[in-house]
């Protein structure tokens, strides 16, 4: 009975044996995982923070470029090296100029608005035309473009004039009508301003100039009508 217990034990023995060496197996392969050299922090980090910093490089290159391509947007002069912002510039024109130039673009917009509603169109052809007449009534004494530059006019901006003074004529000057009582005592009074010599071209200067002053006439009380029908907001101050 002895004997079989220290067998017994012996072989108890023996299986904690293979088991510890098992276990001592997996915690060498553990650590020989554990020992592998690992890849230093600052070298994965290097790469992706060089390119963020070129990635950075490049849009400062790309704005500064746009920036100097396009500096009149921001600055319209410099004087000993100090800029005048468009800024100031535009602040000192809204101040100095901006309610009498608001009013003219609200009463444009007005003005093409109602033409729309009329279906009233105007061609490059009668724009064209009545430029011509204009650079006539000049008699060569001045080119038109050092006319309008001396009021401070653009052609672009004279062409627009031109355009809605057409339209005005067209809405309102269709009903009205000149008679030849009213030529002849125009001529009377205004003969020494009428640029024509001939009777027959005089009259059509007068009657030309009757029957702009009637749709003047008319245009103050269409025009006004117009602007309190008309739903209008302004944003900057106005007299």
């Amino acid at each position: 009975m002895p004997a079989r217990k220290k067998l017994a034990k012996t072989g108890h023995t023996r299986k904690n044996v293979k088991h510890t060496a098992s276990e001592i197996e997996h915690d060498e392969a553990q650590m020989s995982l554990s020992v592998e050299p690992e890849t230093p922090a600052f070298a994965s980090r290097r790469k992706p923070s060089f390119m963020k910093l070129a990635a950075v490089v490049l849009i400062l290159v790309i704005v500064g470029a746009l920036l100097y391509r396009n500096r009149s947007l921001f600055i319209v002069a410099t004087v000993n090296g100090q800029p005048i912002l468009r800024s100031e510039l535009n602040k000192r024109l809204t101040d100095r100029f901006g309610s009498q130039t608001l009013e003219a673009m609200v009463g444009e917009r007005l003005v093409t608005a109602a033409a729309r509603k009329e279906g009233v169109q105007v061609s490059q052809d009668e724009i064209k035309a009545k430029i011509t007449e204009v650079e006539q009534g000049l008699q060569g004494q001045m080119k038109l473009d050092d006319a309008l530059a001396l009021q401070g006019i653009t052609r672009k901006e004279f062409e627009s004039q031109i355009e809605i003074q057409i339209i005005i004529d067209k809405m309102l000057g269709k009903d009205v009508s000149v008679s030849a009582q009213e030529v002849d005592e125009y001529i009377t009074v205004n003969k020494d301003n009428l640029t024509s010599s001939d009777s027959a071209k005089q009259k059509e200067e007068a009657a030309a100039q009757i029957k702009n002053n009637k749709i003047s006439q008319k245009f103050q009380e269409w025009f006004t009508k117009l602007k309190e029908e008309a739903k209008i907001s302004r944003f900057i101050a106005t007299p």
